[in-house]
């Protein structure tokens, strides 16, 4: 049978971690990844946008969701992403970026949150091979029968995913029953969702399991025929492949007769299929499968993913036990920075033709920067198509990231307008040559400029003077 090829978007797990990764050489395709993650978020982000009140109230949690708030956690997350190059030992680093978790419905936040997952687990993964040499990774997928009604399959896989854990647990603690589950010394989980158009949701459950070979789990897994890529099963002629299925139909009838396959199908009623193989080369493969996405973005249209989110939000979908009990995932996103170290910082900004390199600023071993005002951005859409309406009656065709770049310039002139209503502050003006009234974030990083600095120059030289200008009016009409 043929081989299922993988997304390209998993390989941005492989050698992500919250430690970073090696060479710069690969950061040019992570950033590819990258840009394709972030588009899919504006598709999710433009849909949300058009959902009507009665699409939102048949969402299956549409009490508990805040669209407004779910729409601004979108529009800001990975706008820009900056890494530290260091450039002595050969490492990059992803030192700062806005994310907004929501790893359900984010792409871009379900690659960061699983690759801090991975490395967090291979961590482990070292402690216990360290222990018990004899133990071997296997991959274990549990599967149930699918169907169009999500929150019924998917409660279904969960209670029953439980019910094989206590199993376990009651074995090993008191000796009562058995399960194939308690041959692992440990394992780490998780549940992903894909959808078929015929059949419907496909919920299934990934682990990884420390076993050791000597003990295995009743499973034919090392009969298994041979699985052929696409190109090798092209060339197959049409007896040699009606032969590869004939195995491969041979090959299920005796899984299905397994002890681990008949254990499953006695917990959940109405599946027998499950599959058991040792994970050979590289451990972390394992890992990126389990940690991967809990929704197939791939396979889902933004509805359907919007839909799956509405129910699956707050639910607890990866979890652990015995030798890979109580790891702990960091909370943030980006990586652990390298201290005492000279580097180059990378400043990537999102557009439409994805992520592009804007500057590149050589930075010395713990060289400290001046403290920068940050300035609040529009995040709602609604919020945008106001202000940008004040800017230029042209915006309503510009898409949404174009019209965050208007309406929060022009709120950064209200901003510092109702500041200077607000303190009296003595401003250290500079005048930079060919410096323009839109302020350029760009333009300051090149010319070594402080942020800072560059906002008070605007504000004292143009948006200053015309608020002189007025009071100076309105003190002439009181006289």
């Amino acid at each position: 049978m043929t081989e299922k090829r993988k997304p390209l978007l998993d390989l941005a797990l492989v050698g992500d971690s919250n430690k970073g990764f090696n060479e710069i050489s690969g950061l040019p395709s992570r950033m590819e990844r990258y840009s394709s993650a972030k588009k899919r978020q504006l598709q999710i982000l433009n849909h949300l946008g058009g959902l009507s009140q009665e699409e939102k109230a048949d969402l299956t949690l549409h009490s508990l969701l805040d669209f407004k708030k779910l729409n601004q956690q979108l529009c800001s997350c990975g706008n820009y992403l900056v890494f530290h190059q260091y450039y002595t030992v050969d490492k990059v680093r992803l030192a700062k970026a806005r994310f907004c978790k929501n790893h359900l419905l984010c792409q871009l936040c379900a690659i960061r949150r699983g690759a801090k997952q991975v490395g967090s687990y291979m961590d482990r993964l070292d402690v216990v091979m360290s222990g018990n040499k004899n133990l071997k990774p296997y991959m274990l997928t549990l599967t149930v029968k699918n169907g169009h009604d999500l929150p019924e399959r998917f409660d279904h896989l969960q209670l029953s995913v439980k019910k094989m854990l206590s199993r376990r647990r009651d074995f090993i603690s008191k000796s009562r029953g058995f399960s194939e589950l308690a041959k692992a010394e440990g394992g780490v989980y998780s549940y992903e969702l894909t959808k078929s158009k015929k059949t419907g949701w496909h919920p299934h459950v990934h682990m990884v399991l420390m076993v050791d070979p000597k003990k295995p789990m009743d499973f034919p897994f090392d009969s298994r025929p041979k699985n052929h890529n696409h190109e090798e099963w092209k060339s197959l002629t049409p007896g040699q492949k009606k032969n590869e299925k004939d195995k491969w139909k041979k090959w299920g009838e005796l899984a299905k007769k397994s002890e681990l396959s008949q254990e499953w199908s006695r917990i959940t009623g109405d599946s027998e299929i499950v599959d058991l193989r040792p994970i050979e080369g590289d451990p972390a493969e394992g890992f990126v499968e389990v940690f991967k996405y809990a929704l197939k973005f791939s396979d889902l249209t933004p509805e359907e993913n919007v839909e799956s989110y509405s129910y699956l939000k707050g639910k607890r979908l990866t979890g652990a036990f015995g030798s890979f009990w109580g790891v702990k995932v960091p909370d943030k996103l980006t990586d652990e920075l390298l201290e005492d170290l000279p580097y180059v910082e990378l400043f990537y900004k999102y557009t439409k033709a994805g992520y592009s390199l804007e500057t590149a600023i050589p930075k010395k071993a713990n060289e400290k920067r001046e403290h920068e005002v940050i300035i609040p951005e529009f995040t709602d859409v609604s919020s945008v198509q106001k202000s940008s309406q004040k800017l230029s009656p042209e915006n309503d065709n510009l898409d949404i990231q174009n019209r965050l770049s208007l309406a929060n310039k022009f709120r950064l002139e209200r901003y510092h307008r109702g500041t200077l209503e607000r303190k009296k502050m003595n401003y250290v003006s500079f005048e930079p040559n060919n410096f323009k009234e839109d302020l350029s974030l760009k333009y300051c990083i090149e010319n070594g400029v402080s942020i800072t600095k560059a906002r008070l120059y605007v504000f004292e030289n143009f948006i200053g003077q015309r608020f002189k200008k007025r009071e100076n009016k309105d003190a002439d009409g009181e006289a």
